[in-house]
């Protein structure tokens, strides 16, 4: 697609054919859904919130491996405390 008829596009001179849509949102990697929902963001908290959400949705599976292994770590922590503190007494 070339660059002159995207910013046609981007500009509001051409109405974009639904094919055409298809293909630029291809070309980005991400839904068409997500395009149209950001056209209507208004505001930046809208935009942040956006944002977040996509974070989150790519990264979910990394984040909640981290947070288990933490969780993991900490109980290990507290199970040697808890037995060097013994061990003391």
């Amino acid at each position: 697609m070339h660059r002159n008829y995207v910013g046609a596009i981007e500009r509001g001179e051409i109405n974009p054919t639904f094919q055409t849509l298809l293909a630029v949102a291809a070309g980005l990697g991400l839904p068409l859904s997500e395009i149209v929902a950001a056209a209507r963001i208004e505001t930046v908290e809208q935009l942040a919130g956006v944002v977040i959400e996509r974070l989150v949705r790519e990264h979910f599976d990394a984040l909640l491996h981290r947070l288990v292994w933490r969780v993991w770590r900490l109980e290990e922590q507290l199970r040697s405390d808890g037995t060097d503190a013994g061990a003391r007494q």
